[in-house]
């Protein structure tokens, strides 16, 4: 996603969540998949949603955070999402 493209992206799903939800939550998590960390650009954005928006946490989410969180789920959670783990008949 270019520049101009994740800056609107990301306005627009603050600015719908805070309106919507914004009295349910004091955190706000910007789930993302890149590799090498954020662009300098979001990273800016996240900071100024903070400055502007007090009482609400801005936190960028990516493979590492979903992991833990993953991570701490009941087997009972992972299973309803990904179903049994294959036994040796299935995979044969």
């Amino acid at each position: 996603m270019d520049k101009a493209k994740a800056i609107t992206k990301i306005n627009e799903d603050f600015e719908g969540a805070k309106k919507h939800w914004g009295k349910y939550f004091d955190k706000w998590a910007f789930v993302h998949n890149a590799i090498d960390g954020l662009p300098p650009h979001v990273q800016e954005l996240l900071l100024k949603f903070e400055d502007v928006n007090a009482g609400i946490t801005l936190e960028p989410w990516g493979f590492e955070e979903l992991r833990q969180i993953f991570h701490k789920l009941s087997l009972d959670d992972r299973i309803s999402w990904f179903g049994h783990a294959p036994d040796e008949e299935t995979m044969a």
